[in-house]
């Protein structure tokens, strides 16, 4: 898990002191759920479940009684035991309407920064010993927690007798992120175009590199509890859009789910724009993704072809920003005014908005090249919108 610290990237900035929630579900009653938070600076940090008595978590979302009776386990980042709670006590987490117990698990702790793990389990499955290698209780052991004659494998039981069911919910507050087991790879999330690391704006495509989860995994992603559309969700990547409605937020809360299961709550930036271009061998630098007005490819090798001066370019990219509604022409215009370089000189853009019939986080502009730009296979171009340029190493070809 120490791959995570490397997921806290310029993109990610911290929010310090955030809430973070994770609703879910356990499939087996000896099942572990192991999140992982980081404190980029001491702090006290609070820990609890609403899954046995149900109440209103950080979110402000209500969830049901009825679930398991729950245990925390805290870890440093070496592993190491810190705090163990089973229950909680009624001076610090709600009584359950129906046995009046009050068995949500309760953890407060001041810690110096840092990266540490969280293991959830049902009440009985503790830590055996002090080390999160070492074995819990339960291990293995299947219903370990049903009444005597139950078999059913989602029969959740408090040894009261009293039935439950497998829901959980956490929260983990005064920490800069959490997550859960999505486990980042190195420069986690970039932007989709330049893979850069950095704000991203309202029609941005992002692109999040995991280390894989084990089978078909069917993601969803929500910033600042919009839905974001998904382009791809693979083994070890998803591409997502920020919604063109997402708000000017310096700490809008990203969260990645896979059906019940909160997979990654963490910070992200919102700007009003984050523009970058695409690049033909998708490394964010080198020959722009550009066709030319003849819609060949722009370039110096075939079948691309260089594009003549004075000839209009049909340049690609993200994150320029939200666009006007449709037109009568039925193309979608940035509100905001693009300007464009090809070769250090100054380029006529003669439209900046939506690539017709395509999501909304691929961008067209369309650019005249100037009379006196020099030629070659390696001219260089860069946009700018408002104060934000697109990033520098992008070419066309000029003949």
């Amino acid at each position: 898990m120490r791959y995570f610290l490397y997921a806290i990237v310029s993109l990610i900035l911290p929010a310090l002191g955030a809430d973070f929630s994770f609703i879910g579900a356990f499939a087996q009653d000896d099942e572990r759920r192991q999140f992982t938070f980081a404190l980029g600076q001491p702090g006290t940090v609070l820990i609890r479940t609403w899954s046995y008595a149900g109440g209103v978590n950080s979110t402000g979302a209500r969830i049901e009684a009825g679930g398991f009776d729950p245990s925390l386990s805290l870890f440093d980042s070496t592993g190491l035991l810190l705090a163990a709670n089973r229950d909680g006590g009624c001076g610090k987490v709600a009584a359950d309407p129906v046995t009046a117990s009050c068995w949500d698990a309760f953890v407060a702790a001041t810690l110096p920064s840092g990266w540490y793990q969280l293991v959830l389990t049902v009440s009985e499955n503790m830590p055996f010993g002090p080390n999160l290698v070492d074995p819990f209780v339960y291990d293995g052991a299947g219903n370990f927690t049903a009444a005597p004659g139950i078999t059913l494998p989602a029969g959740f039981w408090d040894f009261s007798p009293n039935r439950r069911n497998n829901s959980y919910a956490v929260d983990i507050s005064g920490v800069d992120s959490a997550q859960l087991p999505l486990r980042p790879s190195i420069g986690a999330l970039v932007n989709g175009a330049s893979w850069q690391a950095g704000s991203a704006g309202p029609n941005t495509i992002l692109t999040f590199f995991y280390r894989g989860l084990p089978g078909a995994q069917s993601l969803r992603v929500l910033i600042d509890g919009q839905s974001a559309e998904i382009l791809y969700n693979g083994p070890t990547q998803l591409d997502f859009v920020v919604p063109p409605t997402a708000i000017l937020n310096a700490n809008a809360l990203l969260q990645i789910s896979s059906g019940g299961n909160l997979l990654l709550a963490t910070p992200l930036q919102i700007v009003d724009a984050s523009p970058a271009l695409f690049t033909v061998d998708q490394s964010g630098t080198g020959q722009a993704s550009v066709l030319n007005q003849d819609y060949t490819y722009n370039g110096a090798a075939g079948p691309a072809v260089p594009a003549a001066h004075g000839s209009i370019l049909m340049v690609y990219g993200t994150g320029f920003g939200g666009a006007n509604p449709a037109g009568q022409d039925g193309l979608s215009w940035l509100p905001a005014a693009v300007s464009a370089t090809i070769g250090g000189l100054d380029a006529d853009v003669t439209f900046a908005g939506l690539a017709p019939g395509y999501t909304s986080g691929l961008q067209q502009i369309n650019i005249r090249i100037p009379d006196g730009c020099p030629a070659g296979a390696a001219v260089p171009i860069r946009l700018q919108l408002g104060g934000h340029r697109t990033q520098l190493g992008t070419t066309i070809a000029v003949k």
